[in-house]
């Protein structure tokens, strides 16, 4: 039996998202589902300072870290910018930090309006970065309407080109994507590559009959009778017995600053 390729994991930076201490809102849950349901193994930690961030951005640059290729950043966003409370870090001051790191990795912002900027500024910090894909919203968006396509997206980024990612939101989804003025910006390739990669898929889904549930029935809880299962990840990987964390351990390449996810 043919084994499946790794599946790249989750590298997750969360703000806060309100200064009530009531609040308990935060994307782990949707993390976990991800875990849960794919395999898809993740980092999560929280951040309420420029520095917090910005130190755990230099991490991820640490070889230690490469499994982890899939840098997903959860704040309050502006044009060019998220947010952590009233101070703002710009995707400038955030490709200095990353410059030349992210070949191979991909960036999502799950913010609002971050890439509310020219085309030629995202293309650019993608160049500085080297990221494979640079993905984010130009709309002010509600929470749990980007939640759910966030949940959506990150499961397909996981196992896909982002090419054909765009192809099922478009065919699948588009009409979410629009309202919440998804964009994504990648090399294209080949239409052909594209169309065979997806034979593939479909004549898997014919040899094969998966166990899981897929993600979209996870999200409706469920629809009458019996359970639509995944068809997308015939082999999903071994599930993690719990999250990974960072923990504090000597630096391969600089000191490290205490994490703060106050």
């Amino acid at each position: 039996m043919s084994r499946r390729k790794r599946v790249p994991g989750i590298f997750c930076v969360e703000g806060i998202w309100s200064s009530k201490l009531t609040d308990r809102a935060s994307v782990v849950d949707m993390l976990e589902i991800l875990e849960d349901v794919d395999g898809i193994d993740f980092i999560h930690d929280r951040v309420t300072t420029v520095e917090g961030l910005l130190d755990l951005l230099k991490r991820w640059k640490q070889k230690q870290y490469a499994p982890y290729g899939l840098g997903y950043f959860a704040f309050h966003g502006r044009p060019g910018k998220i947010m952590i409370g009233r101070h703002a870090v710009t995707l400038k001051e955030i490709g200095k930090v990353l410059a030349g790191a992210c070949e191979g990795r991909i960036l999502y912002f799950g913010s609002c309006s971050v890439l509310k900027i020219p085309d030629e500024e995202i293309e650019a910090f993608r160049a500085q970065t080297k990221a494979d894909c640079v993905v984010g919203f130009t709309r002010e968006v509600d929470w749990l309407a980007s939640a759910a396509l966030d949940l959506i997206l990150l499961q397909a980024l996981a196992y896909q080109h982002p090419e054909e990612v765009e192809r099922k939101l478009n065919r699948e989804y588009g009409g979410l994507a629009t309202h919440l003025g998804l964009k994504m910006y990648f090399d294209a390739v080949e239409p052909e590559i594209v169309e065979r990669r997806e034979e593939r898929r479909e004549e898997t889904r014919d040899e094969t009959a998966p166990q899981q549930l897929d993600i979209e029935s996870q999200l409706a809880g469920g629809v009458a009778g019996q359970p639509e299962v995944d068809t997308q990840h015939p082999e999903p990987a071994p599930i993690p017995a719990e999250p990974a964390t960072l923990q504090p351990e000597a630096a391969e390449e600089e000191p490290e600053a205490q994490i703060d996810t106050a």
